[in-house]
């Protein structure tokens, strides 16, 4: 039940279901509670504070993090330690405590690949890694992460399209980064998740591409795509990507 709740609220945030996957999520963490399982409870814990992170709920994020590292320092989890540290590195950058956050990243990370873990969460987790460098303006270190993360992926991998939405952004946010590139790896974001029916993450992938494409000979095209998206979501309408979607096509900023 932990596991099927737990996975269950992660697809269906990709699906495009926000509030279902926050209902999903904690009913893992409530079942895992009741069972008083604590390897369960970690399971849970991670992949809550995993969709905290795609939800941008940077004090969930820490205050989950926190909770796995405890609770794997009392049952010695190896893995978990290791994640509860990049995710407390990744809530601290977006807090704005940069130098720590990034110590606890890297530490987290190094632990990891002493892990024998299975090989097709590492390009998410590189994304991830990726972004956070980014956040604190460590953009050529990002953009060997990227590189890393590519290399790691096959065609028909799930983290495709995440992996090419950071890069775009690594390319965005970075002083003389190339638009063109940051364009095309959204755009191909938008294609991978339109065909997977992953509407958050096409969602997030046009409106990227809406702001790129602004004042130019595709805005209204890649507008009208956005749109047409927005309007097949029923709920999560106070999620930052929908918000960030609907401002965006009310013209304001």
């Amino acid at each position: 039940g932990v596991v099927a709740n737990a996975m269950a609220g992660l697809l269906r945030w990709t699906a495009g279901l926000p509030d279902a996957a926050v209902v999903s999520m904690e009913r893992a963490l409530d079942l895992a509670d009741e069972l008083r399982h604590p390897y369960s409870q970690a399971f849970a814990l991670h992949h809550a504070t995993l969709l905290d992170v795609w939800r941008s709920d940077a004090p969930s994020v820490a205050a989950r993090a926190e909770e796995s590292r405890r609770l794997a320092d009392t049952h010695d989890y190896a893995i978990w330690r290791a994640l509860a540290l990049v995710f407390s590195g990744v809530a601290r950058v977006a807090s704005g405590d940069r130098e720590e956050g990034l110590v606890e990243l890297e530490e987290g990370f190094t632990l990891y690949e002493q892990l024998a873990t299975p090989p097709i969460f590492w390009p998410a987790l590189l994304a991830i890694r990726a972004t956070t460098l980014g956040a604190a303006g460590e953009f050529e270190r990002g953009l060997e992460v990227i590189d890393e993360a590519w290399a790691s992926l096959t065609d028909d991998h799930p983290a495709l399209a995440d992996v090419a939405i950071a890069h775009g952004d690594l390319h965005l946010l970075m002083p003389g980064g190339d638009g063109s590139v940051a364009e095309a790896h959204f755009e191909r974001a938008a294609a991978l998740s339109a065909e997977r029916g992953a509407r958050m993450i096409e969602l997030q992938a046009l409106t990227r591409l809406a702001t790129v494409r602004a004042g130019g000979p595709a805005e209204n095209e890649t507008c009208h795509r956005l749109r047409s998206l927005f309007e097949t979501f029923t709920e999560g309408f106070a999620t930052p990507q929908l918000r960030a979607a609907a401002v965006l096509m009310t013209g304001q900023r």
